[in-house]
């Protein structure tokens, strides 16, 4: 699919029963219509791998049964992380992956509890972790990794995390209560963060996590379109509702 999506036809589809709507991985342009904002029914929203611009519309605020929201590798402008969606608190993942994000990771987002992928990686985000993170207890997968995140990482009380990236930042001191836990898949800066049970570790002469960690996008009708499995393209397949890896 090419060219820009069109306002008029998402509009008309208001009254639909529509409920997933994948769009990722296509030539599509321009801007996301606000008219998004009244397929009140959408339970998924993935526009992620495209070449959308401008500004995130706030009228995905409006999709109150929105539970899986993907944006990212886009062209949007550069902008903090949008405050609207603090309040969609029925989130379980969460995917704004290279999409010009500015500014530092809100606090707000530790009270999202229902996530259980965020993915954050690749923009410009700044400052320090927040701890309020520690509050994502069903959080399997987080992605934090090429930003400019600076101090300490913490956030131990991770207990289900499976998946950590956090390499290509300025992180500092150690991972000691996040090592307390066994964690599949753990990426780190070891030069300046001592890690002790990363899986892989990076050094400041080169960038060695050049993997894309693009969650899959495939849904599968015979689960009513829900997540069922993580799956990334180094073949790392983690089971939504348990964590465990296959």
């Amino acid at each position: 699919l090419s060219g820009e999506l069109p306002a008029d036809a998402i509009a008309s589809a208001q009254s639909s029963k529509l409920k997933f709507l994948s769009l990722h991985s296509n030539n599509i342009t321009g801007p996301i219509p606000t008219s998004i904002g009244q397929l009140k029914n959408v339970t998924t929203l993935d526009v992620s791998i495209n070449h959308l611009m401008g500004d995130i519309p706030t009228e995905i605020g409006d999709l109150v049964d929105l539970d899986i929201l993907f944006l990212g590798r886009n062209s949007f402008n550069e902008a903090p992380l949008p405050a609207w969606i603090q309040n969609m608190t029925q989130l379980t993942e969460l995917s704004l992956k290279s999409s010009s994000l500015i500014r530092e990771i809100p606090s707000w987002l530790g009270d999202m509890t229902n996530l259980k992928f965020l993915d954050l990686g690749e923009n410009d985000l700044s400052n320090t972790i927040p701890q309020s993170l520690g509050n994502l207890s069903q959080l399997v997968i987080l992605l934090l990794n090429a930003n400019h995140l600076s101090g300490t990482l913490g956030l131990g009380q991770l207990e289900n995390l499976e998946t950590l990236l956090i390499d290509d930042n300025n992180l500092t001191g150690n991972t000691d209560a996040m090592c307390a836990h066994e964690i599949t898949h753990f990426i780190a800066d070891c030069a300046e963060l001592y890690c002790n049970c990363c899986s892989l570790c990076c050094s400041d002469e080169k960038t060695c996590n050049d993997s894309e960690w693009l969650g899959n996008h495939e849904a599968v009708w015979e689960y009513d379109y829900e997540r069922v499995y993580w799956g990334f393209e180094e073949g790392v397949i983690i089971n939504s509702g348990t964590g465990d890896i296959k």
